[in-house]
């Protein structure tokens, strides 16, 4: 049936019942989840910071949350006994979509 779920992250509550339903459909069919975040970086940046605050402080930041959120989650999968990988990108400018 599936061998793959691709499952997209964002904290949301809707995110949170895709998931769910991910774990199920997965537990189901011997599927691996694949649990995707991507970081929008402009959204955590005001655009006034020094560059060697954003590298040094906020960047960093922004990455180990969004990395938390796909632990946390692959986390929960494992102990359901479900296959989990995690990926965590950066949008670099691009819309998410894309």
């Amino acid at each position: 049936m599936y061998s793959r779920l691709l499952v997209p992250l964002d904290g949301s509550a809707t995110a949170r019942l895709a998931l769910d339903h991910a774990a199920h459909l997965a537990s189901i069919s011997g599927a691996t989840i694949v649990l995707l975040n991507i970081i929008e970086e402009m959204k955590h940046s005001n655009g006034f910071e020094r560059p060697m605050v954003y590298i040094q402080e906020v960047r960093p930041q922004f990455l180990t949350a969004g990395q938390a959120l796909l632990d946390k989650a692959a986390a929960e999968l494992r102990d359901k006994g479900v296959p989990v990988e995690t990926v965590l990108l950066e949008s670099k400018g691009d819309r998410v979509s894309e």
